[in-house]
């Protein structure tokens, strides 16, 4: 979410629309900014998943 700040050690895995998980990253508390690294990733929809000691969210994720 723009502008907020990572208050709690959060894992990220994206997943494609077939459910194979592509990539996972661990962003430790206090980061202000997330990034995925895209390139290579075919176009299409992708679920975001966002795990943190928190609650757990799922997003959609579309590269066109």
């Amino acid at each position: 979410v723009p502008g907020q700040v990572v208050d709690a050690n959060t894992r990220i895995s994206v997943f494609n629309a077939s459910g194979q998980l592509i990539e996972t990253v661990v962003f430790a508390a206090g980061a202000d900014r997330i990034q995925l690294r895209t390139p290579g990733w075919a176009r299409g929809l992708y679920l975001v998943r966002l795990e943190s000691e928190k609650g757990t969210g799922v997003k959609k994720l579309i590269l066109k």
